[in-house]
């Protein structure tokens, strides 16, 4: 039974169900809109077959059918039985972002109400489906493709489904430019915020370009930088289609190698005209510090596919990419940007710590930009071989084994970091596999004992029962274990080791040879200890 949301306000990033009705008598179409800040993100069509609300489920013909490309079907009970819906995946011109093959924002829209739970799936050519059991396509997902089995760990309702196609070239319909036009388009399949570019249009802001469709009388010079400083290129018809995923960071694109003004141009040095000594001697002075010039700072000039990326100065190197951890030890300058932008933070470490290069840690110093993190190095770490107090006592360095006679604790580390084990007896090695954790990455370390207890020999009683002995009286050892025992006239022989231990199987009225074996007297066959045969005359 599909339910509508009642007396609920709408937030900013929902989902909202409408439906609409229909002439035939078992089915009902629902379409579902994403929304998120106020507009439609998303839309998709679900026709749903079954029975009428609240009466018994009565599958249509329908559900035993298979879905077609782009489809999928769901159904309420195992084996593809029950109640059936089917999924189409949908491309609406009227919705640019309908174009479900970009990652980065949500498209699912909630099973919820339709046929949950659901326990089996149909998925048709051409499309994958993802099936989450909690919200915002996250918790337990699982990816389904054409042919999908019974999904089992998903009876208790899926809340978020993802339809995205396999090949998007075959849904996406994109805008074809003239002969004398580009268009350019989010995503590297041409789908999803695409527009027509013409002559004359240079800054492309707001418009993250990932492809380009280009004509066939049009040259595109594509830059690195706006107002086309940093590194450049040149493309030109080669068909169709032409992507560029090396330009995920572009701003700005001419068309038909048409001149820019000089104004965009980056400024060369105005070379100062030398001065003309005055006729007049004057008494010489000191001369004054001559101010420092600045360093230019931005992309090198490379061939694509280069970095193309340098720090605020030759001081710095490079540490790691927007997104990564940079790793530091000791009192350290760590600057975080692109081109001539960069934050800048004062860091101290006396371990070696990470940290995540983000806006989060350092701000945006370049918005839109791909970003990098340099570290120089201020202060080298100073190394304190410090114990953790006055009652600990140096024992090793690492890795080497520590010895002692107590009951003690163990503090392993450096620099005032130690990783700490309680209760150990006599000794122990001083590594990290023996404390479980590095509490001082990349700095030798040394261990640290403090007494706790007197360690003291147990003492075990010695049991009888462990050694090997007959039966009872009267009985004397004819053979071991493997051997063969001979009885002289007729008697009892028992199999075994002791009374205590396993016991005895006992073979009676015995004449001539026996073989002293497991097998023979039906004993187990695998004992901790040597048995033997014992004989009793009659």
């Amino acid at each position: 039974m599909i339910k509508k949301k009642r007396g609920r306000r709408r937030p900013q990033s929902s989902w909202n169900i409408s439906t609409n009705a229909n002439d035939m008598p078992r089915a009902r179409y629902v379409r579902i809109q994403l929304y998120g800040e106020q507009r439609i993100l998303s839309l998709a069509e679900v026709e749903v077959f079954g029975s009428e609300p609240g009466t018994t489920p009565r599958p249509e013909d329908r559900c035993k059918a298979l879905p077609g490309p782009g489809e999928a079907m769901i159904f309420s009970r195992p084996n593809y039985r029950g109640e059936c819906g089917k999924f189409k995946y949908k491309d609406d011109p009227r919705y640019p972002y309908s174009v479900a093959a970009e990652f980065k924002d949500p498209r699912y829209f909630a099973t919820s109400g339709i046929t949950s739970p659901f326990y089996s799936i149909k998925v048709g050519s051409g499309i994958v489906v993802t099936l989450c059991t909690q919200k915002n396509l996250k918790g337990n997902c699982m990816e389904l493709k054409r042919d999908s089995p019974i999904l089992p760990g998903f009876s208790r309702g899926v809340q978020s489904v993802k339809i995205f196609p396999t090949n998007p070239k075959k849904y996406v319909s994109p805008i074809t430019p003239n002969d004398d036009q580009v268009t350019a388009c989010e995503t590297r399949v041409h789908g999803g915020g695409c527009r027509k570019v013409g002559q004359g249009d240079y800054d492309f802001k707001g418009l993250t370009k990932q492809s380009l469709m280009i004509g066939k009388n049009v040259k595109v010079q594509i830059y690195f930088e706006r107002n086309f400083y940093g590194t450049s290129r040149t493309i030109s018809y080669t068909g169709r289609t032409q992507r560029t995923p090396k330009f995920k960071s572009m701003r700005v694109l001419s068309i038909n190698e048409s001149r820019v003004e000089d104004k965009f141009r980056r400024p060369a040095p105005t070379p100062i005209p030398a001065s003309t000594p005055a006729p007049v001697a004057t008494p010489t002075a000191t001369p004054a510090p001559t101010p420092e010039q600045p360093k230019v700072v931005g992309f090198k000039t490379q061939p694509i596919g280069g970095e193309g990326y340098t720090g605020p100065d030759s001081s710095y190197k490079m540490c790691a990419k927007e997104g990564e951890n940079c790793r530091y030890m000791g009192e350290v300058k760590i600057a975080y940007g692109v081109g001539e932008k960069f934050s800048i933070r004062t860091l101290n470490a006396r371990r070696r710590e990470n940290i995540r290069c983000t806006n989060a840690n350092f701000g945006d110093p370049a918005p839109r930009l791909p970003k990098r993190c340099y570290i120089k190095l201020v202060k080298v770490v100073t190394v304190n071989h410090a114990p953790p107090s006055r009652d600990y006592t140096f024992c090793v360095d690492e890795p080497y084994r520590c010895n002692f006679n107590f009951i003690g604790t163990v503090a392993f580390g450096v620099n005032g970091y130690f990783a700490y084990k309680r209760g150990v007896e006599r000794g122990i090695t001083c590594n990290v596999e023996s404390f479980g954790k590095d509490p001082a990455p990349g700095i030798p370390k040394k261990c640290y004992t403090k007494f706790e207890r007197r360690w003291v020999r147990k003492k075990v009683a010695p049991n009888k029962s462990t050694k090997p002995s007959p039966p009872g009286s009267g009985y004397r050892v004819c053979a071991t274990e493997g051997q063969s025992c001979r009885v002289q006239g007729t008697g009892t022989v028992a199999f075994g080791y002791s009374p205590t231990m396993g016991g005895f199987k006992y073979k009676r009225n015995v004449r001539g040879t026996i073989q002293c074996k497991a097998e023979t007297f039906g004993a187990p066959k695998n004992f901790e200890k040597p048995r033997a045969c014992y004989v009793k005359q009659n």
